[in-house]
């Protein structure tokens, strides 16, 4: 009986209709897959409304810095990757990474402002609090290391402040081709030399028998995240493969956006923590394929932890 019941169920509908429930949710599902390995850019996504904040302002650039970023700019870029909070564009000379803030995602929406939070507190916090939270420290971070940590980033310089500096447009390629002019004077943006990834270099170093070049790229890696230590900075983002790179012979911290100021981490119990903590990842990336450079990442460690 109840076998019968969903098969005159299924008598009164359509075909096509049967059809179109089954397949609209894999068409969307593709479509979304689509979305979000192009990075879901637009212009709209980069918009700042936010209006003049002290906190964001850097020292404005020399006619000789003003030069260089007007060459700079006068290259397409093209779609680099999608991060959490920023999306990141290529020169087409491959020398110049450019980073431009997720605004959607680091600004509460508007419609917030009049839900009843007293309601739903956590929902707060993630929506609101937290994304406040995170524009201060993505915009504090890289304006710390614009003014302490330059040389050691690659920044060329920092954007965060809609203002006249540019006087420039440029144009953005995606990763399907389509084209977007950015007024750079209104997009909070950053701009840093590309830098290679610090696995990609030890893996290239490893794999054509550089066995001793990548060792002494780990130990000036090293050296330079205590070197940070040293200054006082401290970085919340606990990654290292995606952070950390080289400019040609040159370390360089390519993700600043969660630097600040703590004295505590210049004491040497903290430097010894936090060397550790990256010697630790590195070996554990290494040691499968690399065993010998794993067992050099950890001496090299040991050297820098010593020389504090």
């Amino acid at each position: 009986m109840e076998k019968r019941k969903i098969k005159l169920s299924l008598e009164g509908i359509a075909i096509p209709s049967l059809i179109s429930v089954v397949l609209l949710p894999l068409v969307l599902l593709g479509a979304g897959s689509v979305f979000l390995r192009s990075g879901g850019f637009s212009i709209a996504q980069v918009s700042s409304p936010l209006s003049y904040d002290p906190r964001w302002e850097v020292d404005p650039l020399t006619e000789e810095q003003r030069a260089e970023l007007e060459k700079i700019f006068s290259q397409k870029f093209t779609f680099l990757k999608s991060g959490s909070q920023v999306y990141a564009f290529a020169s087409y000379d491959g020398k110049y990474a450019l980073k431009l803030f997720k605004m959607k995602n680091l600004l509460p929406k508007e419609w917030l402002n009049h839900f009843p939070f007293f309601l739903l507190k956590e929902y707060r916090y993630r929506k609101v609090d937290l994304r406040k939270k995170n524009l201060q420290l993505a915009f504090g971070g890289f304006k710390t290391a614009y003014e302490n940590f330059r040389e050691q980033s690659g920044l060329l310089f920092v954007h965060l402040n809609k203002t006249a500096c540019t006087g420039q447009k440029i144009v953005l390629t995606d990763c399907k081709g389509k084209e977007f002019i950015l007024d750079l004077d209104t997009t909070p943006f950053v701009l840093q030399k590309k830098a290679e990834l610090i696995r990609h270099r030890l893996v290239k170093r490893m794999e054509s028998g550089q066995e001793e070049m990548a060792v002494e790229e780990i130990r000036l890696l090293l050296r330079l995240i205590a070197e940070r230590l040293r200054m006082g900075l401290k970085d919340l983002d606990p990654g290292i493969k995606c952070n950390y790179g080289f400019i040609g012979s040159v370390p360089v911290q390519i993700d600043c956006g969660r630097l600040l100021f703590d004295p505590a981490v210049k004491a040497p119990q903290q430097l010894e923590k936090e060397i550790g903590r990256v010697v630790e990842r590195l070996a554990l990336w290494a040691e499968p394929t690399y065993p010998k450079l794993c067992q050099a990442i950890r001496e090299e460690g040991a050297k820098v932890i010593a020389d504090d």
